[in-house]
């Protein structure tokens, strides 16, 4: 090769050094992907790698909640949104899975699975920061609580309700559906299900989901028979009652049948 021949070609050579250093630092690091398990087995995790983010859910048995995290300096940064709060958190690559620290508690998580179930999930819509308190009101035409019913029109404003139904009722692992319904203070909400979801523990701790599905409508307190009810009318027109126990709403969680019930107040995704 002649000396103009390698003048020629450097800038070439330079061109495509720089592409492959470019997809070397972009590249996902696979130790933080996959499903992880927590030491003491109480906590799952998923995480899948989208346009240069981590992005994944954590499920504690009764709630999920989503977070995302950037890579910086070999150790991954990010948020866990945790319905009225959001948590900063550092993780960090450790021999068999990762640990994961925030607000001075770390925890240990074991990489069970290179793999996870999170890719048909859109997670987007709950990277939000809590809503901010505000005066509760109505949607025209719908009566404003007052009286017995503003406290408990009070608790469930700005609540996110998320109920599975597991496949069996002597099985506390899977589920055969999750849906979230978002109760906005303003009178209004919005659900979403996802079919075929599962929710399991112990060394097999994930959660996945499929087949996704919505409504929307309005809400408001009513009384029946002297009993408090939650009255829903969705948009095409349909209305349903359900009872309401103040116990329930209080505890965060129950279980009715084979159907698991958790409400996150402050926790409801409304635009």
């Amino acid at each position: 090769m002649t000396p103009n021949q390698s003048t020629r070609n450097r800038p070439l050579s330079f061109f495509l050094l720089f592409c492959l250093l470019t997809i070397v630092l972009n590249a996902q690091d696979q130790r933080f992907i996959g499903t992880f398990l927590s030491a003491d087995q109480t906590l799952s995790a998923q995480t899948k790698y989208v346009d240069g983010e981590y992005q994944g859910v954590l499920s504690t048995g009764t709630a999920l909640y989503a977070y995302k995290g950037v890579m910086e300096d070999g150790v991954l940064k990010g948020e866990l949104f945790g319905g009225d709060r959001i948590f900063k958190y550092v993780s960090t690559s450790v021999d068999g899975g990762i640990t994961v620290e925030s607000e001075g508690n770390t925890v240990m998580y074991f990489q069970i699975s290179e793999t996870h179930e999170l890719a048909n999930v859109d997670l987007t819509p709950y990277f939000k920061a809590p809503p901010t308190p505000q005066t509760v009101s109505q949607p025209a035409g719908a009566p404003a609580p007052t009286g017995k019913f503003k406290d408990l029109f009070n608790i469930i404003a700005g609540s996110q309700l998320v109920y599975y139904q597991r496949t069996s009722i002597l099985n506390d692992n899977t589920a055969s559906s999750i849906t979230y319904v978002n109760f906005c203070p303003n009178g209004t909400f919005n659900m979403n299900s996802d079919s075929s979801y599962s929710v399991q523990g112990g060394r097999g701790g994930n959660v996945h989901g499929a087949s996704q599905g919505g409504g929307y409508g309005t809400w408001r307190v009513e009384e029946i028979q002297g009993a408090p009810v939650l009255a829903v009318t969705y948009a095409n027109g349909q209305g349903a009652s359900y009872p309401i126990n103040l116990a329930h709403l209080n505890a965060g969680k129950w279980r009715v049948g084979n159907t698991q019930y958790a409400i996150q107040r402050n926790g409801a995704v409304c635009q």
